[in-house]
């Protein structure tokens, strides 16, 4: 039986519960079953400049890591962290 597929079974138990509880409030085309709001508040209104301006930016910055980030250290301040890590591993009794 199908109902055997755990998948199977999880659709049909979905099904069936939205079934007991009523249905769910909406059309069979889809859609909303009452009259959606005409006006929309400052609040709610997308401002599109802002959002072409951020896509623009991360394209830009994308474009930009693509060919990787070259770091140069003058120091030997990473390499001093490292064998400072070491030995703090080496006493704490850590095996490396």
């Amino acid at each position: 039986s199908d109902l055997q597929n755990p998948q199977v079974l999880n659709h049909v138990r979905i099904i069936e519960n939205i079934v007991r509880s009523g249905g769910i409030k909406q059309m069979q085309e889809g859609g909303a079953t009452e009259a959606l709001p005409e006006d929309v508040s400052p609040a709610q209104a997308i401002d599109l400049s802002i959002i072409t301006e951020l896509r623009d930016t991360l394209e830009n910055l994308t474009s930009s890591l693509e060919g990787g980030v070259v770091a140069v250290i003058e120091d030997e301040t990473l390499i001093k962290s490292r064998t400072r890590l070491g030995k703090l591993d080496e006493a704490a009794g850590s095996i490396s």
